[in-house]
């Protein structure tokens, strides 16, 4: 079974106060902390069905593991999902007041945030300045990795 799992946050939990929200587990129980974490969304979905929800504490995790149901979600209906969910008090503080990214709620501030990020930080000429630290970066990832290979019996 092809497994499509999107972290979709809470997904229906803040678009409107009366709202649906799919079945799921509110006490996740790992039967074998040595399996991934695939073994228990394949439980759930077999048990809930194709969109089920995971609550950890404070969060809530919708997940979608049919690629049409993700595809409708995300690309055909894309911008009812888009926004973000309200953050709490403290959470406010530490967010610049939605003034990021990944905290503002969808909309004109969301689009001119992103096109700055996009057209600023992620430009072509701004990574090319950044290669000599990402080469610096991967050759010290390659030697701990090299190294752990060296002193370990078992591999990395």
């Amino acid at each position: 079974m092809p497994l499509n799992c999107l972290r979709l946050g809470g997904l229906w939990a803040w678009s409107s106060e009366n709202v649906y929200i799919p079945n799921g587990s509110d006490h996740i129980r790992h039967p074998d902390p040595e399996l991934p974490l695939i073994h228990l969304v394949r439980d759930l979905c077999s048990r809930c069905g194709p969109i089920f929800t995971i609550r950890k504490g404070a969060h809530t995790l919708i997940v979608v593991t049919n690629p049409e149901l993700a595809h409708e979600a995300l690309i055909e209906k894309g911008q009812l999902f888009a926004s973000r969910p309200v953050e709490t008090t403290i959470r406010t503080v530490f967010i610049c007041d939605k003034f990021t990214v990944n905290s503002a709620v969808y909309g004109p501030r969301w689009c001119s945030l992103r096109r700055n990020m996009v057209s600023g930080m992620l430009s072509a000429s701004r990574l090319r300045d950044f290669h000599p630290a990402h080469v610096a970066a991967l050759d010290r990832l390659i030697a701990q990795i090299r190294a752990e290979a060296l002193t370990s019996d078992d591999g990395v």
